[in-house]
């Protein structure tokens, strides 16, 4: 239907008044092309390139031109309108219940500036040196890991505000945020999730911040104040010293995450004076759907070399792939596309070890840049990657006291008694970091295919490109990736060995 789209208005792009040319405008219909639909944005590229010489440069998904034959805006609104609303369409299941699903809208980017840009580039700096240390501990080795680095990253950034000197230069360094202010730090974490929690009416993203604080303890009221603006932390008041206390921070905790972290303590020494929380809930439901009469049983080789036999999805996508020297990624897509899993598989002969060390900034952009060189080479040869993805079922808890990794990432003087310096949380001395601990849970499964029951692709294009089929299978231990899609940021982090 696309293709029938896109040809019609081609056929009618020569009686187009001149007045339309507009550079500025066709990078933003790029821009929602690429949010709507990959097709239809993919399409633009080859019949821009192919019959006007019209030359695209994408880098970080920025559009650049140079000069443009006239009369094109009104031709590729009118396709990408069209296209957008076929999907909202086709893509309108209902739910469980009966009633309709939210309707399916275009991905909407967090327009962030320059400095904000760079604060997320730093907190996925902070997302791999973090994996990198818990999975370098010896008594994590062959376990799966789950870490949350943006659960750890507002906790502590709310820390960072009762701080003065080294304490919260530490604590800033280890975080990536480096000499930037927490005026800046602190708008920039209320930014983006407030954006996020926003992005994917089909989706879930949530995410609650506590203060609990001993009773009679003394708390400056400018730091209450600022982590209520700023992160919307509930306080509360409460006695460390009674076991009730415990079982209200668990409940807490267990609502804040629907249930999925039911107890994060089991018990509190007496001499606490202030805990910080974070909980984070995320749900998301796959843009194209896996069959559940398609699973089937398949092995999958574990770290130790054990054979286990699993239940195993399957599906097929077009150009959610990505190969660099030493592994490969397929990257799956949540409701809008605003937030998506990115799976990298070592190659068969490519520990899973020598991946995660050579994590960083400019690997993270090379194996998540699926419209990169590659793509825009295969386009120009009428080609398509189609992959054929093969992956475990998954569920798994995980739990890790973070003391010793963040020391090792720098963050020394917080858990000093004698050196620690949070003098604005409170006049009263010393106060210290007794512990950072944190939990996780992840589950991936066939559910929430109601809500992305259509795959376009497969109705368009049969004739236009060729397609270049590649085998993912998912049958050995691989690193996976949660994030928001416009600005890259990486809020769960995880290696399986095993299944579960």
């Amino acid at each position: 239907m696309f293709l029938e789209i896109f040809c019609t208005f081609v056929i009618l792009f020569e009686v187009l008044p001149d007045w339309l040319l507009d550079a500025t405008k066709l990078g933003e219909i790029f821009q929602t092309a690429k949010r709507c639909n990959d097709f239809v944005y993919n399409a633009l590229l080859y019949f821009l390139k192919n019959n006007y010489g019209f030359k695209v440069s994408i880098k970080k998904y920025k559009l650049t031109t140079n000069v443009m034959k006239p009369n094109f805006i009104v031709l590729f609104l009118l396709i990408i309108l069209l296209a957008c609303q076929s999907d909202s369409d086709v893509m309108a299941p209902e739910s469980k219940g009966g009633e309709s699903a939210p309707p399916l809208i275009p991905r909407q980017d967090i327009e962030l500036t320059s400095v904000e840009k760079q604060l997320s580039e730093s907190s996925n700096t902070f997302a791999f040196n973090l994996l990198k240390t818990v999975y370098a501990d010896k008594d994590e080795k062959d376990k799966n890991i789950l870490i949350s680095p943006l659960s750890a990253t507002l906790a502590l950034s709310m820390l960072n505000n009762g701080t003065v000197g080294a304490t919260g230069e530490e604590i800033r360094q280890t975080l990536g945020f480096g000499d930037v202010s927490n005026e800046v730090i602190n708008s920039y974490a209320q930014k983006i999730v407030n954006a996020m929690q926003t992005l994917d009416p089909r989706g879930v993203f949530e995410s609650a911040n506590s203060i609990w604080i001993q009773n009679e303890f003394p708390v400056l009221n400018t730091f209450k104040q600022i982590n209520q603006q700023y992160y919307e932390a509930e306080i509360q008041n409460v006695d460390f010293s009674k076991p009730s206390t415990v079982n209200l921070i668990n409940n807490w905790t267990s609502e804040k995450t629907h249930g999925k972290i039911p107890e994060i303590l089991n018990e509190i020494d007496p001499f606490t004076r202030l805990i910080l929380s974070n909980a984070l809930y995320f749900k998301g439901y796959w843009t194209e759907h896996f069959d559940k009469n398609l699973t089937f049983d398949a092995q999958f080789h574990t770290s130790t070399g054990e054979k286990q036999t699993v239940p195993t999805m399957k599906n097929t996508f077009h150009n959610h792939y990505t190969k660099v020297d030493n592994c490969a990624a397929a990257h799956l897509p949540f409701g809008n596309g605003a937030f998506s899993i990115v799976v990298v598989l070592p190659n068969e002969d490519t520990d899973i070890r020598t991946i995660i060390e050579q994590m960083d900034q400019e690997w993270w952009e090379n194996i998540t840049d699926y419209y990169g060189k590659a793509a825009v080479e295969m386009y120009s040869k009428n080609q398509i990657f189609v992959l054929n993805l093969e992956i475990p079922r998954f569920k798994l808890e995980y739990e890790r006291t973070l003391n010793s990794d963040l020391m090792a990432l720098g963050m020394q003087t917080s858990f000093s008694a004698e050196k620690a310096d949070f003098s604005l949380i409170s006049e009263n001395k010393p106060l210290w970091i007794s512990g950072v601990k944190q939990k996780t849970f992840a589950q991936m499964d066939e559910d929430g295919m109601e809500a992305a029951a259509v795959t376009i692709v497969g109705t368009l294009g049969a004739n236009l490109y060729e397609y270049i089929p590649v085998d993912f299978k998912v049958n050995h231990p691989f690193l996976y990736f949660i994030k928001e899609q416009s600005s890259g940021l990486v809020f769960f982090a995880g290696v399986m060995n095993k299944i579960y």
